[in-house]
């Protein structure tokens, strides 16, 4: 059924009464019947069927087509636009689209891209006995549609609300699908579905750091070892894209503030710290070299500095050396009060130590590499003169 829906796709008729439908365009309803209407609306529900069967098989089969069945219609959509014709990546049906009169505008073509994949993300995002197979189609209609080079966020599309429309859906899904995971489950495969989500995300937006950052840190600060390799690989992509975007300051911003969180994923698996592998601080340190602005530079060291001295601060107002801590409470009275708490507190203090962890290792790779950048005579006398102020300050925290 499914490879007649996309067979059909490539129909010019067909396709125009998709846009109709799917824009809720009232100007355009005026030249379509009744029955023309309700075929597409039976289409439509045929889809809403495949994807709320409940045998568990057949649901992963029907999810798996789906970012196949959305690419064949952007498409198709793209042919019968004249402003995107000529970038579609594929030229079946076009001669039965140049043969007729009906066409559809970019806004038009826009709009029905963007609402056909809300209504299969809408879809696929419904309870399903095996959710790492939804996780997968979810991550495979994302890369379809914000990649598409006719309506994605790597064309130069930009018309009407498109662009804040597909920011905000990215945004919903980060949120309400990719965070959870990154947050809770203590499943391996869906925590690398999410870091490849979050990869997708990232190549369609690198902004979109600023709004998973800090979840995405704090389960990289502690990877089950099933999933290191895939928390790796997204580490060194996030840099190549960071980079290109001129942003890479924003990922030391969120490195300085990483930590693993203090209640840990599971207990009965090992995790890893990828935050401080050799790989990914290698990596980093060789970017920063190559395209870090100097100025962007002395501003990143100084934030790792002042981060290093309010982490020692805190450090130190925690330990309440001495008889009282800053409340005038006696440690004797303290203890009684926390005993029920231990695990908590060695939680606590162990989130603590991976930040501590954290930000030693990226302050003193970021103070090797940072030398590179320094490339006339004043800047290596005002970085010289940094490193000076950020080794004091250092070996003081320390």
């Amino acid at each position: 059924v499914l490879d007649m829906l996309q067979a059909g796709l490539f129909h010019v008729g067909i396709m125009f009464r998709f846009m109709v439908v799917m824009t809720d365009n009232t100007a355009r309803n005026t030249s379509l019947q009744e029955g023309e209407l309700s075929y597409i609306t039976e289409k439509l529900d045929i889809i809403k069927e495949c994807l709320a069967v409940d045998d568990g098989l057949l649901r992963t089969r029907y999810s798996a087509a789906m970012p196949d069945v959305f690419s064949r219609y952007l498409q198709a959509q793209a042919l019968i636009c004249p402003e995107t014709r000529i970038r579609a990546t594929t030229k079946i049906g076009l001669s039965a689209i140049a043969a007729t009169p009906l066409t559809v505008g970019i806004s038009e073509a826009a709009l029905s891209s963007f609402k056909m994949f809300v209504f299969i993300y809408d879809l696929l995002r419904l309870p399903a006995a095996n959710k790492a197979d939804s996780l997968k189609a979810i991550n495979g209609l994302v890369h379809t549609y914000y990649s598409d080079v006719c309506f994605g966020t790597t064309s130069n599309l930009d018309v009407g609300n498109i662009r804040a429309n597909q920011t905000k859906a990215l945004s919903d899904w980060l949120e309400n699908v990719i965070t959870p995971i990154l947050a809770k489950s203590e499943s391996a495969e869906e925590l690398v579905l999410a870091f490849e989500g979050v990869f997708l995300a990232l190549e369609a937006s690198s902004d979109t750091i600023q709004i998973i950052g800090h979840t995405l840190f704090e389960a990289l600060a502690a990877v089950p070892q099933k999933a290191s390799s895939a928390g790796t690989r997204l580490l060194c992509q996030m840099v190549s894209t960071l980079a290109r975007a001129r942003q890479l300051d924003v990922l030391f911003e969120l490195l300085s503030q990483a930590k693993a969180a203090a209640e840990p994923r599971s207990s009965s698996q090992s995790v890893e710290n990828l935050l401080v592998s050799t790989q990914f601080q290698r990596t980093l340190s060789h970017t920063v070299a190559q395209s870090m602005p100097f100025m962007q530079a002395q501003a990143t060291m100084n934030m790792l500095t002042d981060r290093i001295s309010q982490l020692a601060s805190e450090a130190k107002r925690n330990s309440n050396i001495g008889g009282e801590d800053e409340n005038g409470d006696n440690r004797s009275s303290k203890k009684r009060r926390l005993s029920s708490g231990k695990s908590k507190g060695r939680n606590a203090s162990a989130s603590m130590h991976s930040r501590a962890e954290v930000l030693a290792v990226t302050a003193s790779n970021f103070a090797l590499s940072g030398t590179a950048i320094a490339t006339t005579e004043q800047q290596r006398i005002q970085y010289s003169a940094l490193l000076g102020a950020s080794y004091k300050a250092f070996s003081n925290s320390f």
